[in-house]
């Protein structure tokens, strides 16, 4: 509820500020300076809200870790705990690349824009390859943690950014708050390099669009196994249910990016039609920034404001001993049925009985 008030104000400030026109020609400069303290002031605190965020849950993970006696955490605390350092990384890096030294500094602006690119190239790509493996699970209905291997997913997500990056290389440089892939559109060839962004996060948007709608549809279908005895259900919270918990929140923090891939997809399109202005400069930082604090909101929506004990895995040792109490029950039953005798629960519901019989007697006592 607070997000929604926030956009909604967030989104009427925008299109108050971009409706009042000035038609003063000596009060132009001036709202041009107003235009560049609004996207940069803006910029700047919603990279300072985006740090912050994710901070808060390194620090929570950190406390989980610890709580776990420093054992390897499960997915669902691992994943977003990647995803906020990446964040941090990117918040950073967002406020040296709108400091006036670095977008001022022509030679220095090129390397600027090429790691900010980078950064969104990884974070884009991490998350779609966890989703991915999210959604293989769960389709394949297989047992898949990575554990101390994670740093292969970081090792694939560089790889595709490195590539992402490099399609645009010499093509990066000064824009009007910061640096990044130019669109000037007399530049037909550095007008390109955002055409191949586009494409890139348009192939990963339906990708994430596809792994999370899939997942969804697999999870609903699921239901705890339970074992049935003479028309009583004894539900069992085996091995799958503990997984459906994991996946399930793992593919929450999918949807997350992909409102912010929509936004950058919506900067893009814009920039290439129409020049920078500051209502486009703005959909670029709310698209940048939001995630950060999207992925904190969903974090506390999945893990509360409060550390909670850690569901542990079942081991192979409780399942075996479930399987074997459950087959000692249905061995009891079906000796018991030829005496037609409700059972498993005989014994427990003579012990009741005589409890309350004890506890009637005990009233007429009184």
């Amino acid at each position: 509820m607070k997000s929604k008030i926030f956009f909604t104000v967030l989104l009427l400030y925008i299109v108050d500020f971009v409706n009042c026109a000035i038609h003063d020609e000596d009060s132009i400069n001036s709202r041009s300076e107003a235009d560049s303290k609004l996207t940069i002031v803006t910029s700047l605190i919603l990279s300072q809200i985006d740090l912050i965020t994710c901070l808060y849950i390194l620090v929570r993970t950190y406390f989980q870790w610890k709580k776990n006696n420093k054992d390897s955490l499960s997915k669902h605390l691992r994943f977003p705990f990647y995803i906020a350092i990446v964040e941090i990384v990117t918040s950073i890096f967002q406020t040296i690349n709108l400091s006036h030294a670095s977008v001022g500094d022509a030679p220095l602006c090129n390397p600027i824009g090429f790691i900010s690119i980078f950064l969104l190239s990884f974070l884009m790509s991490f998350v779609t390859f966890i989703s991915f493996i999210n959604w293989y699970k769960v389709k394949r209905d297989i047992e898949f943690n990575s554990g101390r291997y994670d740093y292969i997913i970081f090792l694939i997500s560089t790889g595709f950014s490195i590539f992402y990056t490099s399609l645009g290389v010499n093509k990066y440089g000064k824009l009007q708050y910061w640096c990044g892939a130019q669109s000037d559109q007399n530049q037909k060839k550095n007008k390109s390099v955002l055409y191949i962004i586009l494409v890139i996060i348009i192939i990963h948007a339906l990708s994430l669009l596809t792994f999370y709608v899939d997942t969804r549809m697999h999870l609903r279908k699921f239901k705890i196994n339970q074992l049935s005895f003479n028309g009583q259900n004894i539900p069992t919270g085996d091995n799958k249910s503990y997984e459906r918990m994991i996946a399930k929140k793992v593919n929450s923090y999918t949807l997350v990016y992909i409102f912010q891939l929509t936004l950058l997809m919506l900067y893009i399109i814009i920039s290439i039609g129409t020049s920078e202005n500051t209502a486009v400069s703005l959909i670029r930082i709310l698209g940048i920034t939001i995630g950060g604090l999207l992925l904190t909101v969903q974090y506390i929506t999945n893990e509360g404001w409060k550390d909670n004990p850690i569901p542990t895995h079942p081991s192979e040792k409780d399942l075996s001993q479930r399987s074997q109490r459950s087959s000692q029950i249905t061995a009891s039953s079906i000796r018991d049925s030829d005496s037609q005798v409700r059972l498993p629960f005989t014994r427990i519901q003579v012990e009741i009985v005589q409890q309350t019989t004890t506890q009637q007697d005990d009233d007429w006592a009184i």
